[in-house]
């Protein structure tokens, strides 16, 4: 996956079907000097913490690291710089709530907070 690490409900989804760590490609040359290969690094290991995997990247121009499940990272190469980045991982089979139910549980907080505000605005009011 190249850009794909972008989108939870993808990522989710492989975790699913059985996928026991991350892998991502990417061709982050055409950010050039700018931020976007940071950020995209970072949107990868949102990722990897959401599913509790190893996120394994590797960018021709970009950021190539090695993620553990809680969104630390191990290992990495400077940008533009060749060489072989050599860390330790595991796959892991664990499934996370957001891997099993996806955003409902955002849409139930947000449902239950919205549901107690009048609660409160009462107890703020008396």
């Amino acid at each position: 996956m190249c850009y794909e690490s972008t989108f939870p409900e993808l990522t989710r989804q492989l975790v699913k079907k059985g996928a026991q760590v991350l892998v991502n490609l990417s061709n982050d040359s055409w950010f050039g000097q700018g931020l976007g290969a940071q950020q995209h690094f970072l949107m990868g290991t949102v990722r990897a913490i959401e599913t509790r995997r190893y996120l394994l990247r590797s960018g021709n121009d970009g950021i190539t690291a090695v993620v553990d499940p809680r969104g630390q990272t191990l290992g990495t190469l400077p940008s533009v710089e060749r060489g072989v980045l050599l860390a330790r991982f595991s796959t892991l089979e664990e499934m996370t709530p957001f891997v099993k139910y996806g955003n409902w549980i955002l849409s139930f907080a947000l449902i239950a907070l919205l549901g107690g505000l009048p609660l409160l605005l009462r107890r703020r009011a008396g």
